[in-house]
């Protein structure tokens, strides 16, 4: 069952974002002002339809940073398929366990690395 689950995830996220190639950037969590987190990589994907969402991995699991990866997040937790974080465990959205500050640096910074 749950490689069903990965695979219908894996077409999910592949319809959503169906154009450009993502890209990821190490961050220290420190100068977001997340000193909580041992590590962080922060994603973005163009989408052809000009939207990018913007997400991070963590040592505590995955982040929805922006409203489009929220969208990500509500779309297929509606589907019944939760996106699996790097934690194993489902995403969780930015805005419910870290500080807004950090949260709109974060987007920011996730913003200047798409392409």
């Amino acid at each position: 069952m749950r490689l069903f689950k990965t695979a219908l995830v894996a077409v999910f996220c592949i319809g959503l974002g169906s154009s450009n190639a993502k890209s990821a950037s190490d961050v220290d969590p420190a100068k977001f002002g997340l000193s909580e987190l041992k590590y962080a990589t922060v994603y973005c994907k163009s989408r052809s339809d000009g939207r990018k969402p913007v997400w991070m991995n963590t040592d505590k699991g995955t982040y929805a940073l922006n409203g489009q990866a929220i969208s990500w997040v509500q779309k297929a937790d509606s589907m019944g398929v939760p996106l699996v974080g790097s934690d194993g465990e489902d995403w969780k959205l930015a805005r419910d366990h870290f500080p807004p500050d950090a949260v709109f640096k974060l987007i920011r910074f996730g913003l200047t690395q798409c392409d």
